[in-house]
């Protein structure tokens, strides 16, 4: 009976949390996210700082993963660690290729978390994937319900950070690309279009100007 009353208070308790914590969650982070997309449009100059910001991302991501480790998902959250460990490199060493590369496994982590891509054999997203009640007793071999609960809530939580961290990334591991590739002369700046230089063009010659021009030297004799 006391298992039912545990498991009762474990389904009210996720329903409260896709019922308030998503919403609240993801209304500041949508703000977070459309403002810092309008000023790195704006302002293309704030781009160096985006090295840094990257970096701690990628650092707080990995330390939320751990949480991970200890549970039925730990094969999502050893690629996921993977993945971030190569853009703390990526950040780092500031290469173009690394930051290209990290931007990639970045957008197709975003649609691992959010398990749109089944069909390639990941799990749904992660924030359905935590265990339930009955599997956390078993899988830890405990018979404190009150353990399982308080983790479970706890986890549910680090769920919807990390798509929320993940999908920071994919943004920033863009901008920070394009940003690399500007500065190598390979494309426009963000935010900045390329002005043509009208200056190095030269003026096309008129293909009269191209012929020598006649000599009245050599005109022909009059004939008497």
């Amino acid at each position: 009976m006391q298992l039912g009353t545990d498991d009762h208070d474990t389904k009210s308790t996720s329903q409260d949390i896709h019922r308030y914590m998503v919403p609240i969650m993801g209304l500041a982070f949508t703000l977070v996210f459309l403002i810092l997309a309008i000023v790195l449009a704006l302002r293309p100059g704030l781009h160096a700082i985006l090295r840094w910001l990257g970096l701690a991302l990628c650092v707080i991501e990995t330390f939320v993963l751990v949480f991970f480790w200890f549970n039925l998902v730990w094969d999502t959250a050893f690629w996921l660690t993977v993945c971030t460990i190569f853009g703390i490199y990526a950040f780092l060493t500031f290469e173009r290729d690394h930051l290209k590369l990290f931007t990639i496994s970045a957008v197709f982590n975003l649609l691992v978390v959010l398990g749109y891509l089944r069909f390639l054999g990941w799990a749904g997203n992660v924030l359905d994937l935590v265990l339930n009640l009955g599997e956390c007793k078993d899988y830890y071999d405990v018979t404190d319900a009150a353990i399982c609960h308080g983790y479970l809530n706890f986890l549910q939580f680090l769920a919807f950070l990390l798509m929320i961290l993940q999908a920071l990334l994919a943004l920033i591991g863009y901008v920070t690309y394009k940003s690399v590739e500007a500065e190598n002369g390979d494309s426009p700046q963000l935010g900045n279009s390329a002005p043509a230089r009208y200056e190095n063009i030269a003026p096309a010659t008129p293909s009269y100007q191209s012929q020598p021009k006649y000599d009245e030297s050599y005109a022909a004799p009059s004939q008497d």
